[in-house]
């Protein structure tokens, strides 16, 4: 996973992005691997990760956004599925104050 976001990395931070991973001792272990090198880009710690796993049934569902880039950055965790970062396209609304 690490190798495949480092390829993408500036798209990446420049935009909203998804985790895909399957909540498989390998894919929380990678998902470990990329939060220890890029932690910017991972909603939530592999501990949280891991916990959530035990009290939600897959597929799971996680979403955050950076105060300061008002980025989103989310988890998507399910059997299903490969090991890939996704883009999606949010549509903002500008704030009329």
């Amino acid at each position: 996973m690490v190798e495949g976001v480092e390829r993408h990395l500036d798209e990446i931070r420049s935009s909203t992005s998804i985790l895909v991973i399957p909540p498989t001792p390998e894919g929380i272990q990678e998902f470990r691997d990329l939060e220890n090198k890029y932690s910017d880009l991972c909603p939530l710690s592999g501990d949280k990760l891991v916990e959530s796993l035990k009290s939600y049934s897959s597929p799971l569902l996680y979403f955050s956004q950076d105060p300061e880039t008002y980025k989103i950055r989310g988890i998507y965790c399910c059997w299903s599925g490969r090991l890939v970062v996704g883009r999606i396209t949010v549509e903002q609304r500008s704030n009329s104050r």
